[in-house]
């Protein structure tokens, strides 16, 4: 069953990049019937990688809440990507707030350098000066531990601090 499901998330993604957008949709409509347990996953996870093909941010940002609500759970590193294309692509403040739960939600799971970044990043982007410049500067001491290169957090905590 994996190497179906696999092949059947191979095709959606030929097809997205392929830009055959009637394939995409006869090959949708085979797996919403095939009565696979994991149909509404793969083609949500297709919808998103498509609206992102297109720049289509605000079907991308609706879809991608719906998969987030629905499989993304406890995947610190779902919750993690996802927030991030909202911090770079998504303006809309509702949409935000939803990447900024996710984005906690992945620090609480695993505090790590990178998950505290793409908070940080959020935060700002949502005007939260305050709770932002606590998260980059978690950041930051996160990454000294771990070796990891913070100079992108050193730019975006200038930039917390600049804010009105």
């Amino acid at each position: 069953l994996d190497r179906v499901v696999g092949e059947i998330q191979q095709s959606l993604l030929q097809a997205i990049r392929k830009k055959d957008d009637a394939g995409y949709q006869t090959l949708k409509t085979k797996v919403k019937t095939s009565g696979n347990p994991d149909a509404d996953k793969i083609i949500l996870e297709a919808d998103m990688k498509l609206y992102q093909r297109n720049a289509d941010w605000k079907n991308y940002a609706s879809t991608a809440v719906v998969y987030a609500n629905k499989y993304a759970g406890d995947n610190a590193n779902v919750l993690n990507s996802l927030a991030w294309t909202f911090y770079e692509q998504i303006k809309d403040k509702n949409m935000l707030a939803e990447a900024e739960k996710w984005a906690k939600h992945a620090t609480e799971l695993q505090n790590v350098y990178a998950y505290a970044d793409t908070y940080a990043a959020v935060l700002y982007k949502s005007g939260k000066k305050d709770l932002a410049r606590k998260t980059a500067e978690n950041a930051i001491e996160l990454a000294k531990k771990s070796g990891d290169d913070y100079r992108e957090t050193e730019e975006l905590l200038q930039k917390i601090n600049q804010m009105k």
